[in-house]
């Protein structure tokens, strides 16, 4: 007949130290799984809020991008502009010039 051995049981501590529960020797507890159930599921949330925010970040960076794009095209067009504009140094007509008091 074999002799019966008394095995200590061994703690399991999460990474915020706190001790949830004891694994027996045939290493399975109800505790240390639903703690691992438990972060599972936070780290699911916070993996689906993460994707969520890089997707509206994502939307900004792409609105932002034609806002950009736009401006750069107005620009060149009033550049356009002000290169096909007479010069300021030629003399206005009489019937150019503005009248003193505006």
């Amino acid at each position: 007949m074999p002799s019966l051995v008394a095995v200590p049981l061994a703690r399991f501590a999460c990474p915020e130290g706190r001790v949830v529960g004891q694994i027996s020797p045939s290493g399975t507890t109800d505790t240390a799984e639903s703690h691992l159930e438990n972060r599972l599921a936070e780290l699911e949330v916070r993996l689906s809020l993460s994707e969520d925010l890089v997707e509206a970040l994502n939307m900004t960076v792409y609105r932002q991008q034609q806002q950009i794009d736009l401006l750069q095209q107005q620009l060149r067009h009033l550049y356009r502009q002000l290169q096909d504009a007479p010069p300021a140094s030629e003399k206005r007509s009489a019937d150019e010039e503005i009248p003193p008091h505006y």
